[in-house]
Order: structure tokens, then C-alpha cells, then sequence
């Protein structure tokens, strides 16, 4: 087994270094077309939505609609009633670490 990986490590090393270098080229490039053209960008994490899903849904959407805060809104109202209706039928669930 260790032999095998031995085999391939220079070639699984090169393998990364390049999908590394085409991820970062990828969104530099996507990030410089928003900054030369002065477009807002919302950055969130997966992991937050997952974790937070309630309060990146509302800040996501204040953003998308450029407002200061969605609460007290129809949307807010309809983050509100998705979120609770997602917990009670089980819909939003723990991320699984294994």
C-alpha cells in the first residue's frame, strides 16, 4: 500500500498544485469583473447557512434587495415562516461529521 502511494505522490502533488492554481485564477478573475464594474458581492459559507441558516437568509436577502434589514417585511415574514416550517418537518439538519 505505501508503495502505491509513493507511485503516485508526485503525480497526485502536481494534480493538486494545478486544480489549486485553476480554483484561485477562476475567482480572481470573477472578483476583478465585479470590482471594474462596481458590482456588490455577498460572500457567505456553507457552513454558516448551515449553522446560521436563519440569520444569512435574512441578511442575504437584505442585500439582494438592498435594504438595511428585511424583518418587519413580507420577506422577512416569509424567511420567518420557512425557517420554522423546515425545523418542524425535520428539513433543516445537522451537517454530518464523520
Amino acid at each position: 500500500m505505501k508503495e502505491d502511494v509513493q507511485a503516485y505522490w508526485n503525480q497526485w502533488e502536481n494534480i493538486v498544485k494545478n486544480e489549486v492554481v485553476a480554483w484561485r485564477n477562476y475567482h480572481l478573475y470573477w472578483l476583478k469583473q465585479a470590482q471594474d464594474r462596481n458590482i456588490p458581492i455577498y460572500f457567505f459559507r456553507y457552513e454558516d447557512m448551515l449553522g446560521s441558516t436563519f440569520f444569512i437568509m435574512k441578511e442575504l436577502f437584505a442585500f439582494i434587495l438592498e435594504m438595511k434589514r428585511v424583518e418587519g417585511t413580507f420577506i422577512g415574514h416569509l424567511i420567518d415562516e420557512n425557517i420554522a416550517r423546515g425545523k418542524e418537518v425535520g428539513a433543516l439538519q445537522e451537517p454530518k461529521i464523520d
